[in-house]
């Protein structure tokens, strides 16, 4: 999600450069933490008997990730760790009982835990948007280093190793844009290690293997956009013709008085702009400041109708992004009518995403576009 932080512009007597943008790339961090929904790991000999496993207690694990967003697809990379205590181990044979210390068949109570700590490769796509809300799906492969720490009995530990393996993970979370800069995240987690090699305290080799299911939860902060940018020229509002110079007769007989100064030229237009949070159409201070302004100016210029226009960033649907402007448009004009302007000298329009001041590509937050634009007339 590409941000970029902007300072609001004021009246429109200040000379306003227009930045075009284009190439934009989003870096991103953030973390996660995960609800262990259901786990099984399985146990087997190395080409032999069939599996065992062992049910782990439910906790939390945590990841922490960085990526690269381009448009709707994500790449990143991403720390898994996975720790769990277990307490029920199911043997399914009379030589993997041998192997595990002579455990015996069917269910036994064991102690200890299982740690596994993965480096994973995902990649994410953004399936769906609408206005704060965005639903990705990603998939991810990696390595992990699974230990079992401890595994025993009253009668003894039977495994306590370590190897590394592969892994591979599906994912699906449901985004949610609290500013330009953090999202949070709920979602969904399948995460399955490959099996790894393990020796048991008899010198056993046995292969064990990890499914795991995750409620998940978590914050992405995202970093500004590199960009490469065009900078149009400056466009500067019209501004009053200069008073011009009296002009006095003399006449030779006698005197005679000076004619009065001419009025100035009044603009034939004024410009003002105010900016939005985003997804929002709450009048600022900034933004009440500069509609006071407005109002001056329109009383001392004797200005007889004011044109609103309101407008959004590319972030959302179309649809969305045409109630949101009309709403801001709409917070506008009660405004000025609180301040004493008649409303039906107040013309409102709303062009949501269809007229952009800076020139993102779609799906893009950019606080120069969420604006309403203010025009004062004749």
């Amino acid at each position: 999600m590409r941000r970029t932080f902007i300072s609001l512009l004021t009246a429109s007597c200040l000379v306003s450069p227009v930045v075009l943008a284009d190439d934009k790339e989003n870096f991103y961090v953030g973390g996660s933490i995960n609800w262990l929904l259901d786990n099984t790991n399985h146990y087997g000999l190395t080409g032999g008997e069939k599996l065992s496993y062992t049910e782990s207690d439910n906790g939390l694990d945590f990841s922490v990730f960085a990526g690269q967003r381009f448009n709707k697809i994500k790449a990143e990379l991403e720390y898994f760790h996975i720790s769990h205590g277990t307490d029920l181990i199911r043997l399914k044979g009379p030589a993997i009982a041998a192997a595990f210390n002579g455990l015996a068949v069917g269910n036994n109570t064991i102690t200890g835990d299982a740690t596994t700590n993965a480096l994973m490769v995902n990649v994410w796509y953004e399936l769906a948007e609408s206005g704060s809300l965005s639903f990705d799906v990603g998939a991810g492969f990696g390595v992990a280093k699974t230990n079992l720490n401890t595994l025993g009995t009253s009668a003894g530990i039977f495994a306590d190793s370590a190897d590394w393996t592969t892994a591979y993970q599906m994912l699906a979370k449901v985004n949610y844009d609290l500013s330009d800069s953090v999202d949070m995240f709920v979602g969904y987690r399948y995460h399955k290690t490959n099996s790894s090699d393990q020796v048991s305290s008899n010198n056993t080799s046995f292969l064990a293997k990890a499914t795991n299911h995750y409620l998940m939860a978590g914050l992405t902060y995202n970093f500004g956009m590199k960009t490469k940018k065009t900078v149009a020229e400056p466009v500067v509002a019209p501004t009053p013709a200069p008073e011009p110079k009296p002009v006095v007769e003399k006449v030779v007989t006698k005197p005679v008085a000076a004619k009065p100064l001419p009025k100035p030229a009044l603009p034939a237009t004024k410009e003002f702009i105010v900016f939005f949070d985003f997804d929002q159409a709450t009048i600022t201070e900034t933004a009440a400041a500069i509609l006071r302004e407005a109002k001056l100016a329109f009383e001392k210029y004797e200005f007889v109708s004011i044109k609103t226009t309101g407008h959004t960033d590319s972030r959302g649907s179309n649809a969305y992004n045409n109630r949101l402007a009309l709403k801001r448009v709409r917070a506008v004009q009660a405004a000025l009518v609180e301040m004493g302007i008649q409303s039906n000298d107040i013309e409102i329009d709303a062009k949501g995403e269809a007229d952009l001041l800076v020139n993102t590509g779609d799906n893009v937050r950019e606080a120069q576009n969420r604006r309403v634009e203010i025009t004062l007339k004749r």
